[in-house]
C-alpha cells in the first residue's frame, strides 16, 4: 500500500492543533503518493500540492490517476481547522508533477510543476512534447480555472519550480540544465538554467529575469519582502552569474552532485539584483549543499534552510556534517536584509 500523504498544523507554541492523514487504502504495493509543497493563507486555509499514481482522498471526492503508472498533479486546499475545502486532480496517462503552491492574496490558490504531455485546468489545454513548466491560478471556493499558462522552455525542465506571491503580482521559479525561456507578452526570450518570471493578476508577464552561465540550476523556494524584493534560493554546480559577475561552484561541473547553495534577493519591481551569495565546501569538491527553503521575517532577515554534506561555512564560523560526506545534515542560516 502506498505511504499515505498527511499533515500537521501547530500553534505558536508548537502545541499540535490539527493532524490528519490521506490515503486509498488500495493495495498498490510501488505506487506513491508524492506532497511537495503546502502554502497557508493569512486567514489560515491552507494548501498542498504533490503527485501521485495510485488513488487518494482528501476528504472529498477519491481522486484517482489517469494511468499508465504515471504520476497526475493533485491540489488539495483545507480550512484553518483542517476541513477538506476541496480537491483536484489534473493530466493524463504521461508525467505531470505538482511541485509549488501558494495564495493569492485573496485567498485563490497559485500551483506550479511540469507537464509532459497533456494537461487542462479548465482554460487552455496544454500539449508540451517534453517536461514544460505550467503555472494556474485556481479559485478560492471550489478550485475552478481562473487562469492557466504554459511557460515555454525550449529543453527539459527540470523537477523542481517555484511559487509566491505578493501585492497582485505572481513570482515563479524555474530551472532547466540550460535553455531559452520564451513568456511572450512582449517579454525577450531569455537563456539560462534559472529563471525567475513576475506576472500580473491575470496572468500577464510583468517581467522575466535569467541567471546565465553554464551551470546545472537547482531551484529551491521563492519568499518577498513586500516592500522591496523577492528572494531566489537553490542550488548549482559551474559557473552562474547571479547579477554580480560570474561565481564556480566548489564542485566540478562534470559531477552534478557536487552543487553550492545560492541565495539572491531580486528587486520586487523589476528583477533586478540587490545581492547575491554562495556558500559550499572547498575541502571536498564532491559534498553537496542544497538550499530547500527560504523565508523573510518582519524585519527583512532572509531566513534559509536546506541540507550540506562536508564543511559549510555562512561566514560566521564552519559547520561540519555528522555524517561526512555520506549523509547530509540540516542547516538554517539568518542573512541580514
Amino acid at each position: 500500500m502506498p505511504p499515505p500523504v498527511f499533515f500537521v498544523t501547530l500553534a505558536e507554541d508548537g502545541e499540535i492543533q490539527h493532524s490528519a492523514r490521506f490515503g486509498s487504502g488500495i493495495e498498490a504495493i510501488e505506487n506513491t503518493h508524492r506532497p511537495v509543497d503546502i502554502a497557508m493563507h493569512t486567514d489560515g486555509t491552507f494548501a498542498i500540492t504533490g503527485s501521485f499514481d495510485n488513488a487518494i482522498n482528501f476528504g472529498g471526492n477519491l481522486l484517482t490517476p489517469s494511468g499508465n503508472d504515471e504520476n497526475d498533479v493533485f491540489v488539495a486546499a483545507f480550512e484553518s481547522d483542517g476541513e477538506h475545502r476541496w480537491s483536484r486532480r489534473f493530466g493524463d496517462n504521461a508525467e505531470q508533477l505538482g511541485t509549488g503552491v501558494a495564495f493569492t492574496d485573496e485567498g485563490d490558490v497559485l500551483v506550479v510543476g511540469t507537464n509532459s504531455n497533456v494537461i487542462d485546468f479548465g482554460g487552455e489545454a496544454f500539449d508540451a512534447f517534453a517536461a514544460r513548466p505550467f503555472v494556474a491560478r485556481l479559485d478560492a471556493a471550489a478550485g475552478a480555472h481562473v487562469w492557466s499558462r504554459e511557460l515555454v522552455l525550449d529543453q527539459y525542465a527540470s523537477a523542481k519550480q517555484a511559487v509566491a506571491h505578493s501585492g497582485g503580482i505572481t513570482y515563479v521559479g524555474l530551472s532547466s540544465n540550460g535553455a531559452s525561456l520564451e513568456v511572450g507578452d512582449g517579454q525577450p526570450v531569455v537563456d539560462g538554467s534559472l529563471f525567475v518570471v513576475a506576472l500580473d493578476d491575470a496572468g500577464t508577464a510583468v517581467w522575466v529575469r535569467a541567471f546565465e552561465g553554464d551551470f546545472y540550476g537547482v531551484m529551491g523556494e521563492l519568499a518577498i519582502d513586500p516592500d522591496s524584493s523577492v528572494v531566489v534560493v537553490g542550488a548549482f554546480n559551474g559557473t552562474a552569474n547571479f547579477g554580480e559577475g560570474n561565481v564556480t561552484s566548489l564542485g566540478p561541473l562534470a559531477n552534478q552532485n557536487g552543487r553550492d547553495v545560492f541565495a539572491t534577493k531580486l528587486d520586487i519591481d523589476e528583477g533586478t539584483t540587490i545581492w547575491s551569495r554562495q556558500v559550499g565546501d572547498s575541502n571536498q569538491q564532491f559534498a553537496e549543499q542544497v538550499a530547500l527553503g527560504v523565508g523573510v521575517d518582519p524585519d527583512g532577515n532572509v531566513w534559509v534552510g536546506g541540507t550540506f554534506e562536508g564543511v559549510f561555512n555562512w561566514g560566521d564560523g564552519e559547520l561540519t556534517a555528522s555524517g561526512g560526506f555520506s549523509t547530509p545534515d540540516g542547516f538554517v542560516a539568518k542573512l541580514s536584509p
